[in-house]
């Protein structure tokens, strides 16, 4: 078995966290994303689902920015 190390970044992310903020703060943060929405916990999960999956198996030893266009390299 290929050891596959690999690691998602994925900044703020909707959880439980966003229950204790204001629309006005959420708001904030997504005019600041350029695909204009705040990430979802499946975002995260589909990046993980592709990295363990066949379509991956070229991958290795890399790092994920899942942030939406926030960061660019």
């Amino acid at each position: 078995v290929q050891d596959k190390s690999e690691l998602r970044l994925p900044g703020i992310v909707r959880t439980r966290y966003f229950e204790k903020v204001t629309e006005e703060f959420i708001d904030e943060i997504v005019r600041k994303v350029p695909l204009g929405r705040v990430r979802e916990p499946e975002d995260i999960a589909n990046t993980a689902l592709f990295l363990v999956s066949d379509k991956a198996e070229y991958i290795t030893g890399q790092n994920f920015s899942v942030n939406e266009g926030l960061v660019t390299h």
